[in-house]
């Protein structure tokens, strides 16, 4: 596969890691915006898939049409690799003593918030 395309202007808004563009007055998904203007019109009930994986990418060869179902079908299984992790990203397991849900349904390894709380009321 060729190389992803990822503009530092654009940046991700939000954690979600979609690249923005706005054109003409409208924020658009900056994948959206590329497959439009250099592929064409998106059908009614399907959306863009980036066959990379990156969210910021916007290179055309990466983008596909893709039903709307079959893309939430996708998107569900990427929440379930989520919620199958084991381990924080600092390597903490996620039991039910060092885990908690924070009030978007994100699990959170206490040990890692502790030490971050920690480091912030030191710095401050």
């Amino acid at each position: 596969m060729s190389e992803c395309w990822i503009d530092p202007k654009l940046k991700p808004h939000n954690r979600s890691g979609y690249s923005y563009i706005t054109f003409e007055y409208h924020k658009y998904r900056g994948h959206v915006a590329s497959y439009r203007t250099l592929k064409g019109d998106i059908p009614e009930g399907f959306d863009v898939h980036h066959e990379c994986g990156n969210r910021a990418c916007y290179n055309p060869r990466h983008l596909s049409l893709v039903d709307h179902r079959e893309h939430a079908k996708e998107h569900d299984n990427v929440g379930r690799f989520q919620r199958e992790k084991t381990h924080c990203k600092r390597g903490h397991e996620f039991t039910p003593e060092t885990t908690y849900v924070d009030s978007r349904g994100y699990r959170k390894c206490k040990t890692c918030v502790q030490e971050y709380n920690r480091n912030y009321k030191r710095i401050k």
